[in-house]
């Protein structure tokens, strides 16, 4: 795995001036086409165009995949996708050659496929393009750009990247969660940037609560705040139970948000047993319990649908409980079928099988520690679902190890052995029912 960045690195570092004489230097250069003879740079630019409209397909796909489930390498388009963007990389590679404005001026055109070159090696290696893809990142969704960055594999992106925040640049806060996902956000460089005040206060302590650190555990607590550091205090009570009944009751109907609904569910609270499919969220609701009792309700409340996308997401929070039992795929929805007739196999599905078991079920099996981080190596378990079992395991198994479903694919095989091996997360996550009867 990657090293984790300590204070002793930041031996320079990279200020907001920096980003912007960088931005200054890729203007300049664009600026230096006009010497080519414009028959030969309408020539370029076409076929740039025509490279950067196909990037664009692929690279939609690449995210979608990724939003859609785990990356495994067994996902045949998954890779013919990123083979394709490497074909396309010559082309990007050729015109680089010819003049560096040809590839620059994509900062603004396109900035995804601009940040995704400069990230490659073979234009990496060179510090100014760490620096022009860094600079880019505000023209860009958080999250995808997130998913780029950590993707990554370029040598000292994280000190880099820890420079910058020591520099005070614009997009700080950006900068450090991109070290937390990928791992190399080290306990001591978060409480020197708190001593220092570096980054936001607030974020800091909810970095540092997560791993069990007290000082911040008490200055959460002490914010009010509690709805917005739910998973850190839940995950930093050892009685969380208790605690979550004594803070915001026991009426589901009293519970001001669907996120604090969710959260009931998933601590199991025997307050909380009751199911209405028509509520915010209510899919997740279903995979998070699974309890056999609510599928009826929920099959019920599905066929008397019209709306696609609402359906769409009760096909995926069935298949997160009944795994290759269920049967349809919910992403073929639209491809193999349409939703009529999705709901009819759904229904005779449902009323043959009888011998389904009365359990609680994650893809399939018996709902455990083992099967839910299983369920989390799914590449059809979406990844707003994928994020609540992460959740429900840190929480009822009273065990932190960072995971997010932009990392890539080996990245997240080593999270998910680690956790594997955490017996007593796993027994503890076993004894869940137990445990939210007397309050832990």
């Amino acid at each position: 795995m990657r090293q984790r960045i300590t204070p002793e690195q930041l031996e320079q570092e990279f200020s907001q001036k920096d980003v912007d004489k960088t931005i200054e230097s890729l203007s300049k250069s664009i600026a230096d086409l006009e010497h080519i003879k414009p028959s030969w740079l309408s020539f370029c630019r076409e076929k740039s165009q025509l490279a950067s409209d196909s990037f664009s397909f692929l690279f939609k796909q690449w995210v979608r995949l990724h939003r859609n489930g785990y990356p495994s390498v067994k996902q045949d388009y998954l890779r013919l996708v990123e083979r394709q963007m490497m074909e396309l990389k010559q082309v990007y590679i050729a015109l680089f050659n010819l003049h560096p404005g040809l590839i620059y001026e994509q900062r603004d055109a396109s900035p995804e496929l601009f940040v995704w070159l400069m990230l490659e090696p073979e234009f990496s290696d060179d510090p100014f393009h760490l620096d022009a893809a860094l600079s880019s990142v505000q023209d860009m969704h958080s999250d995808i750009a997130m998913l780029m960055f950590v993707q990554a594999k370029v040598a000292n992106l994280d000190k880099v990247v820890a420079q910058y925040i020591e520099g005070g640049v614009d997009n700080k806060q950006w900068c450090f969660e991109l070290l937390k996902w990928r791992q190399t956000l080290s306990i001591g460089l978060t409480k020197y940037w708190l001593k220092n005040n570096t980054l936001n206060e607030s974020t800091l302590h909810e970095t540092l609560t997560r791993f069990d650190v007290s000082e911040s555990t008490e200055w959460l607590s002490q914010q009010n705040r509690d709805e917005d550091y739910l998973f850190e205090l839940l995950l930093a009570k050892h009685n969380r139970g208790s605690w979550f009944r004594k803070r915001f009751g026991t009426q589901e109907s009293a519970l001001s948000s669907s996120k604090l609904i969710i959260y009931a569910k998933l601590l199991d609270l025997k307050e909380f047993d009751q199911f209405d499919p028509t509520s915010h969220k209510a899919p997740i609701q279903l995979f998070l319990s699974a309890h056999p009792k609510w599928i009826d309700i929920t099959i019920n409340h599905l066929i008397c649908l019209d709306d696609e996308d609402e359906a769409t997401e009760w096909l995926f929070s069935l298949y997160t409980i009944y795994g290759d039992a269920f049967p349809l795929k919910p992403n073929e929805l639209d491809i193999e079928y349409d939703l009529e007739e999705a709901k009819r196999i759904i229904q005779d599905w449902y009323e043959t099988q009888s011998h389904l078991p009365n359990k609680q079920l994650r893809c399939g099996e018996v709902m455990s520690y083992q099967t839910s981080i299983r369920a989390m190596q799914d590449p059809l378990v979406p990844k707003d679902y994928r994020e609540w079992i992460w959740r429900q395991l840190c929480i009822n198994g009273r065990v932190y190890m960072p995971w997010h479903w932009i990392m890539p694919c080996y990245q997240q095989d080593w999270v998910f052995d680690k956790m594997q091996q955490q017996t007593a997360a796993s027994e503890r996550f076993d004894l869940r029912d137990q445990n939210a009867t007397v309050g832990y």
